[in-house]
């Protein structure tokens, strides 16, 4: 669960746009930069 709250939280801070309109390449960089944001928000204070 929450895994899932930073995934998107992580679209709505670093991307802007429409989604239907952008390439699938494009599409694809972007959910790999939303699941980069989530794995890093997910870590345990006490790992960091």
């Amino acid at each position: 669960m929450n895994q899932e709250f930073y995934h998107e939280l992580g679209h709505v801070v670093l991307h802007i746009g429409n989604q239907r309109q952008m390439t699938d390449s494009f599409r694809r960089y972007k959910e790999s930069k939303a699941n980069h944001f989530m794995y890093h928000a997910c870590v345990p204070t006490f790992m960091i």
